[in-house]
């Protein structure tokens, strides 16, 4: 159970980051969870899931505003 505090907490903190525009931060912190989260729980879980759509929107911002 404390390793799945942990990585809520860990999402938490991504999570905080992004919404407060610290994108770079955030991907720095959930990129590594998510990897975590696909070995241990599979890519269907819905905290994968969750975290796999916020690095979607992450990479949307990184690569710069739509033209």
């Amino acid at each position: 159970m404390d390793d799945l505090l942990t990585m809520t907490r860990v999402r938490d903190i991504g999570m905080l980051l992004l919404a407060q525009g610290q994108a770079v931060e955030a991907h720095r912190i959930l990129r590594p969870l998510h990897d975590d989260l696909c070995l241990v729980f599979g890519p269907g879980d819905e905290m994968t899931e969750g975290i796999g759509e916020a690095l979607a929107l992450i990479g949307l911002d990184l690569d710069g505003p739509a033209t």
